[in-house]
């Protein structure tokens, strides 16, 4: 089983996502109100675009073979930011999953 860690503090983030593995809602949601979270990430990466932080509240969060994540920059300039919210400790967690294609910046 792989799983990743993330723990950070809150950087600026001009088009924010918020996700809650517990209280979010993907149906007929975008995640863009920390009020009104998605539930996945699948859900975060078919919203999202180059240059969104998708922050993740505290627990643990499964990454499947689907979570992909969409980019309008077709040069791959633009990242997607990935943060758990605030000093939360997020579990990201890849049992399964190839990470091979995923890039530190």
């Amino acid at each position: 089983m792989i799983s990743l860690v993330l723990k950070s503090t809150i950087l600026f983030a001009e088009n924010r996502i918020y996700v809650h593995p517990i209280l979010g809602v993907d149906a007929g949601n975008e995640g863009r109100n920390i009020g009104n979270p998605l539930k996945t990430l699948y859900r975060a990466g078919q919203v999202c675009h180059g240059g969104d932080t998708i922050f993740i509240r505290g627990g643990s969060t499964y990454i499947g073979f689907h979570d992909t994540f969409r980019q309008i920059d077709t040069m791959g300039l633009t990242p997607v930011w990935i943060m758990p919210y605030f000093n939360e400790t997020v579990i990201l967690d890849g049992a399964g999953y190839n990470f091979q294609s995923w890039k530190q910046f």
